[in-house]
């Protein structure tokens, strides 16, 4: 992290926690006319402040009962995504991790049994198990195998990651009573290399019932992704994420895993994952006047 000594310009801005000095480049910028220096400026302003990341009104007009069960990735007797398959193939091809489930429904039963079992009586074995299970739900984003990527530089050298998802573990498990902050368990995956907010929120989901955050959720309440790695700005703004999501879920008389999973379903519905473009092709036309509004499209 930069310290606040240092020269804020448009090629660190982005690492700066010095707002004075933000607002002063963005100022400057503003007067040379220099609009995506300011837009970075913004953005993160945004992040050290959580002042520009609120829910568009428009969210609260999604039927959330009805979208809640359309979210493949929970559904019991849904064939798993092709993204899955992938991740599936993936694990046992280049990791020797071998699963052969042929329904969603089949994992998040694992996960949820797995769980418990931790619960009653922790191993090892068992936590690494429930990390796998869940990348693998996540996708081929979660089993990636780039350079930098956890399946291909991190996943067999337990001794280098498993204390601190247990740690994670551990933290999550006191939330779940009140007596601990996501936060608190969040933060252990910065010494996890290649896990950041969207699958560490999912581990999140899992064991302490918290929603996902990712890239899809951000863009369809917010506009935009303001984070991705896991640092000070990212775990403040899933607090902020989280107080938005429990306020639609009172709303709306709902779980905040429901709520989270009826923006996935409606999100994945109408736009692809990287941008609020609508897709050519969707499968369910209820609400397709509100994607229209939402999306980038709408002028």
């Amino acid at each position: 992290m930069m310290e606040k000594t240092e020269f804020v310009t448009k090629d660190n801005v982005h690492e700066s926690t010095n707002l004075e000095k933000i607002r002063s480049l963005m100022a400057n910028a503003e007067r040379l006319g220099e609009d995506e220096v300011v837009k970075k400026c913004k953005k993160r302003i945004g992040q050290l402040t959580m002042e520009k990341y609120q829910i568009k009104p428009e969210i609260q007009n999604i039927k959330f009962t009805y979208w809640k069960d359309k979210n493949p990735f929970y559904g019991k007797t849904s064939p798993l995504t092709p993204s899955i398959k992938t991740a599936q193939t993936k694990l046992k091809d280049h990791c020797n991790i071998i699963f052969e489930f042929e329904y969603c429904g089949e994992i998040t039963e694992a996960i949820e049994e797995k769980i418990k079992q931790f619960i009653k009586n922790p191993t090892d074995d068992i936590a690494i198990e429930v990390l796998d299970l869940i990348q693998l739900w996540g996708g081929k984003e979660g089993v990636r195998l780039g350079r930098n990527d956890f399946y291909k530089s991190v996943r067999m050298n337990t001794a280098d990651w498993l204390p601190s998802y247990l740690k994670f573990i551990n933290d999550t498990l006191k939330c779940k009573t009140d007596l601990g902050d996501p936060k608190n368990a969040l933060v252990h995956f910065k010494a996890i290399k290649g896990i950041g907010m969207s699958f560490g929120t999912k581990h999140l989901r899992w064991w302490g019932e918290y929603p996902i955050y990712d890239s899809r959720i951000s863009l369809l309440l917010y506009g935009e992704d303001p984070i991705s790695t896991i640092n000070h700005s990212a775990l403040n703004f899933y607090t902020q994420y989280l107080s938005d999501i429990k306020d639609l879920a009172a709303e709306n008389n709902l779980s905040v895993q429901e709520i989270e999973q009826s923006l996935f379903a409606f999100s994945q519905n109408f736009f692809p994952n990287s941008k609020l473009d609508l897709k050519k092709n969707i499968k369910y036309v209820e609400q397709t006047d509100l994607a229209k509004i939402l999306s980038n499209n709408s002028n």
